[in-house]
């Protein structure tokens, strides 16, 4: 049976979705069976709506219909699966009412495979289009790149042809000033728009009623021919790049608008591989590669302790306690290492990972070459196994996973060297994708060779006769196509200083696509957390203040879409879609100061701005990313998020909606000042491609000094604030709230958790973080922690809370109660469920099992209870009711 679930209007009501999925649920499963591939096939009773009787499935039964790789865990209910993701679907709906149905979403969540009807699709993903002229505009240019001239005045009826034209024009005129870009014709950025403190108060949009695109590609107008023997597939084609484009390389390629990718081994669309197989497009097969050489580490550390800043609040544990001298969280001393010949490639060459780190895991370096065989790279060699002489690997590129999937490297291959111990494939460039190091790499591919251009939409430039063969699939036919090579990394670069700000700056209703990969430009280290980042966006914003960047859709950039460098001040990203990108949608990274001490005389060299102290203010603050929607970031470095924080504060992400993404969508590399305003998004579909990882994840290594938390100087950050979010943990979500390492001061409540291992999570050294009034669906477990085996020093839970949450979990020991716990956690006023229904506590570490409700007799955990599994109607319920409390 197959009901259909589709808006019933613009303001739909919470007891209308709720009506609709109740009676979907009524209707649909009642027949159907769920599959279940792990453990031997049982019985077990399946959630059913209100007056249902039980029913009993079988784990060896079929799933919903058509469901491909859809990241649900293990043993649980079908109903409960697609009655949550019907949920979500609707959160999303009513998150970001300009979606309309939203079917980007329906189509992610696979509910068709859930017997719902697929909604019709609306122009939701249309290109953003101007509205009226402001009337307070005291100065308006207008552009049109195909009637106008940067001879003219900018008019309407004589507009200039460039945006350069129209910057300069505006400079010394009255302020506001406005820019209207016309559509009739892509606006390609040739060289970087600059803007500086003499730019403020500009607003830069399309033209009332159009929709203007901003793109940092260059066009190309070929001629395309069949291509000669040098091409390895009957079907290629080839065309003479004039060489007047100035094009050294053709990083990426864009055909009607749509992704071109290099040649590759093995084959694989990167946009799309993923949807089918988790690692579809790389190389699974065991590989050797070429260790960096070993010499000796050579950095020097620096480090900073509370008696080094005498009046700064910055606690020690108690006596008697091991000291976390090894910067974990706001007790440890702080750790930097500088120099060294892990860290040179850095930039600057300086990281909490420079040396060996006291969080003790792996420390900067990466492979710098791998062998490869015919069975790894099969069109390199001949029949008779020779290495063939026409592959040439100089310039390709290689990416490959960290063995613990959670970044991916990038390197630049050199000519391949044949010798008696193999065929190997240095590396030239490149290997910065994470802060933690690694001498090897796992799952790899290799783009840039002519030799292995086989498959549609695969595309090849040999620089040195300026010629490009492509290869195109049925439906493309290359005589009315539209190519575009994307050259310009940065599109537009907001760049002032506190003394000389950038001001009151606008960018609005236009689209911004095709920014070049950053992959090999220089990174650093962001404070404590895992990740390197390079220092650009296609907007990239220093020296700011009143920023907004509005209703705008960022597509097919294949570097960060926005960029917060240094000195920032409420920075605004609202309104926008961020579509296919190659790293993160909006990252922010600050700076502290040098000074190791409180009067300058312990100094980090070199005045690099690393240090402890953040009072300085060269950070940014008060950023907000406001009613977005973002899918898909992470095309190639696979460490990315929708939003990303390093040595930034008081940030305000609501009303967002984010899915597909490779790892985190909220990912805090540090606690630095705090006051994040995290509330009302929907995220869905996180960790699809890396592990060890949630939908949020945080950590909190290296204490940083601010004034945040109460007005005086402490290393103890603000509280974030994280509510009223709806998180769908499939995939390899461990936590649908990683808090890792030393993660602190943030307030967990009413939210929705729907699967993951865990629910609260806290280890090493972390403090501080509260779980009160969530709901937690399907997880393994509703709490963990972890004391630190492999740390110089053990951990420690302090001042955490879970209280009066409900959690269902699926684990036989998913519920620890308060036994054993540190002195600080309050572990209070919880309804858990089990699939029978009881509950035993205290059973850890070879304790003596107990029974949840004796436990709580006895004076332990007060008000906590056992029931079994609610009906899925009633989840939805706790949904709608968590949801809407304040």
């Amino acid at each position: 049976t197959t009901t259909s679930l589709t808006e019933t209007g613009a303001h739909e009501s919470v007891g209308a979705m709720l009506h609709a999925i109740r009676v979907f649920l009524a209707v649909t499963f009642l027949s159907t069976a769920a599959t279940r591939t792990n453990g031997a096939p049982h019985s077990h009773k399946v959630l059913q709506p209100t007056g249902s009787a039980p029913l009993m499935l079988s784990h060896t039964a079929a799933p919903p219909t058509g469901m491909i790789n859809g990241g649900t865990p293990h043993g649980i209910p079908p109903d409960v699966d697609c009655g949550i993701r019907a949920a979500a679907w609707h959160q999303g709906k009513r998150t970001l009412r300009r979606k309309g149905q939203f079917v980007e979403l329906f189509d992610a969540l696979q509910l068709g495979s859930c017997g719902i009807q697929r909604p019709a699709p609306t122009p939701a993903s249309t290109a953003p289009t101007g509205g009226r002229p402001d009337p307070h505009t005291a100065t308006a240019i207008w552009v049109d790149p195909v009637g106008g001239s940067d001879a003219n005045p900018g008019t309407p009826t004589h507009p200039v042809v460039s945006l350069e034209a129209a910057v300069r024009a505006t400079r010394g005129a009255p302020r506001p000033a406005t820019i209207y870009l016309r559509a009739t014709a892509t606006h390609f950025i040739g060289e970087t728009i600059g803007l500086t403190g003499v730019d403020s108060g500009l607003t830069i949009r399309s033209a009332p009623g159009e929709a203007a695109v901003v793109s940092g590609g260059v066009q190309l107008n070929l001629s395309w021919t069949p291509a000669d023997g040098r091409c390895p597939i009957n079907g290629c084609l080839q065309a003479a790049v004039p060489r007047g484009l100035g094009l050294a390389a053709v990083p990426g390629l864009r055909v009607n608008g749509a992704r071109a990718w290099k040649a590759r081994y093995p084959n694989g669309n990167p946009e799309t591989s993923m949807a089918i197989d988790p690692l579809g497009g790389w190389n699974r097969l065991k590989t050797r590669w070429v260790a960096p050489p070993r010499p000796e580490i050579n950095a020097t550390v620096f480090t900073s302790s509370p008696a080094d800043w005498p009046g700064v609040e910055w606690p020690e544990l108690p006596p008697g306690q091991p000291q976390l001298n090894d910067g974990e969280g706001d007790r440890g001393t702080f750790y930097l290492g500088v120099g060294g010949s892990r860290c040179d490639a850095y930039q600057p060459q300086a990281g909490y990972w420079c040396a060996n780190p006291p969080r003790d895991i792996s420390v900067p370096g990466a492979a710098v070459g791998v062998f490869v065989t015919p069975k790894l790279l099969p069109n390199a060699f001949t029949p008779d196994g020779a290495f063939r002489s026409d592959y040439n690997t100089s310039g390709a590129v290689l990416r490959a996973w960290r063995l613990e999937h959670w970044y991916v490297n990038t390197w630049r291959v050199g000519a391949a060297n044949v010798s008696r111990d193999g065929v190997k494939l240095p590396f030239t460039q490149g290997g910065l994708g994470g802060g933690e190091g690694t001498a090897a790499g796992a799952e790899w591919y290799i783009d840039g060779i002519l030799n292995e251009l086989d498959s549609p939409m695969e595309y090849h430039f040999d620089s040195a006769t300026s010629t490009l063969f492509f290869l195109p699939n049925a439906t493309t036919p290359v005589s009315t196509s539209t190519f575009v090579a994307t050259k310009t990394q940065v599109l537009f670069n907001l760049s002032g200083s506190r003394e000389n700000t950038v001001r009151d700056v606008t960018i609005a209703n236009l689209t911004i696509r095709d920014a070049a990969t950053t992959e090999l430009e220089p990174h650093g280290m962001p404070s404590g957390g895992d990740w390197s980042l390079q220092h650009t966006g296609a907007i990239t914003i220093t020296g700011a203040e009143q920023v907004t960047i509005a209703t705008v859709r960022f597509i097919r950039n294949d570097g960060n879409g926005v960029f917060l460098h240094g000195y920032t001040r409420n920075v605004t990203v609202a309104d926008a879609d961020f579509e296919w990108q190659g790293d993160s949608c909006v990252a922010s990274w600050g700076s502290t100061s040098s000074a190791l001490n409180a009067n300058g005389s312990k100094a980090l060299p070199n005045e690099l701005t690393l240090g402890p102290d953040g009072r300085e203010g060269n950070h940014p603050l008060g950023t907000q990313v406001l009613r977005t929607a973002a899918h898909d970031m992470g095309i190639y470095q696979k460490q990315s998020s929708a939003y990303f924080s390093a040595v930034s504060a008081l940030a305000n992400i609501s009303e967002n909606v984010f899915w597909n993404g490779p790892r985190a969508f909220l990912n805090m590399n540090d606690g630095f000042g705090g006051g994040d305003e995290v509330g009302h998004n929907v995220l869905v579909n996180a960790v699809r491609e890396s592990g060890d990882h949630g939908p949020w994840n945080s950590w909190s290594r290296v204490p940083y000094i601010t004034t945040f938390r109460n007005g005086t100087a402490s290393v103890i950050p603000a509280r974030r604030n994280v509510h009223h979010n709806f998180i769908l943990g499939t995939y390899n979500t461990q936590e649908c709230v990683d808090t890792d390492d030393g993660s602190e001061q943030v307030d967990f409540h009413n939210n929705v958790f729907v699967y993951g291992d865990n629910g609260l999570k806290n280890n090493f050294g972390g403090n501080g973080m509260t779980h009160r009034r969530n709901v937690y669906v399907y997880v393994g477990g509703c709490y963990y922690h972890n004391p630190c085996t492999v740390c110089s020093t053990p951990a420690n839970i302090s001042n955490d809370a879970f209280v009066e949450n409900r959690c269902v979990y699926r684990d036989l020991t998913g519920y620890q109660s308060d036994c054993g716990i540190l002195a600080g956690f309050t572990v209070r006023g919880n309804s858990v469920y089990s699939q029978d229904g009881n509950c035993t506590v205290c059973a850890q570490g070879g304790g003596t099992p107990t029974p949840l409700a004796e436990w709580v007799a006895s004076g332990h955990d007060a008000g906590s209870t056992v029931s079994k599994w609610p009906t899925a109607s009633t989840l939805l319920q706790w949904v709608n009711l968590t949801l809407s409390q304040d």
